[in-house]
């Protein structure tokens, strides 16, 4: 493999930052509500997936270690679950809570809670889907 120039590597490390401070402060910005499920969402995760796809920077380098490839493992059920979570805390607490006016501390918390359920039943749902696979095979 041929090693990366420096300013590359910088260049590709810099904007990997960048992109992902900026995707982190999104939901800080104002925006029009009918953006948020559209192109106001959907662009800058394109960006940022675009960036990390070529992984010339350091901090692609850096979620190649063990624990981001095992968490990449469960982005999948990550994905089948985290929306049953969410509208469960939601309907336990009446209302949208998810940045539904503007970032609060609060709403960080909540995310961070449903974060946490969503990786756990997550791994637990491919601790079992890897058993039922073996059983069967």
């Amino acid at each position: 493999q041929k090693p990366e120039s420096g300013g590359r590597y910088i260049l590709s490390t810099l904007l990997e930052a960048a992109l992902l401070v900026g995707w982190l402060l999104m939901p800080y910005v104002r925006i029009p509500a009918w953006t948020v499920y559209s192109a106001g969402w959907m662009l800058p995760n394109v960006f940022l997936l675009t960036v990390f796809f070529f992984g010339k920077g350091a901090l692609s380098k850096l979620f190649c270690h063990n624990g981001f490839v095992y968490a990449g493992n469960l982005a999948f059920f990550c994905f089948l679950i985290h929306q049953s979570v969410i509208r469960f805390v939601e309907n336990a607490f009446g209302e949208r809570l998810l940045f539904s006016h503007g970032a609060k501390t609060s709403d960080w918390v909540t995310a961070g809670a449903v974060l946490l359920i969503t990786l756990l039943l997550s791994a637990a749902a491919r601790v079992a889907d890897r058993r039922i696979r073996k059983a069967f095979s």
